[in-house]
């Protein structure tokens, strides 16, 4: 989606950019470590195709851990007698 691939860093692309600037911005070299160095090694293991899915099932899971075990407790809370709504 933003160039990271399984082959490299696509040109032209964002990644690239980011690559560019990264690299201008610690004297030639991208640190390993940095975000483009975590992208490019999701990339190259193929995890990019992935990624999306993943994200949105993590985000379901939690936005129900919220709703049904979280939330009613903050309730129980906010009816609490000695005044402490968190």
């Amino acid at each position: 989606m933003l160039g990271f691939k399984a082959t490299g860093i696509a040109a032209g692309s964002t990644a690239a950019s980011m690559m560019s600037s990264a690299a201008i911005a610690s004297g030639g070299a991208v640190k390993a470590g940095s975000l483009v160095a975590v992208c490019q090694s999701v990339g190259v293991v193929g995890l990019g195709t992935i990624a999306l899915p993943i994200a949105a099932v993590g985000g379901g899971v939690g936005y129900a851990a919220y709703h049904y075990l979280i939330r009613p407790r903050l309730w129980e809370t906010k009816n609490n007698t000695n005044g402490i709504f968190c």
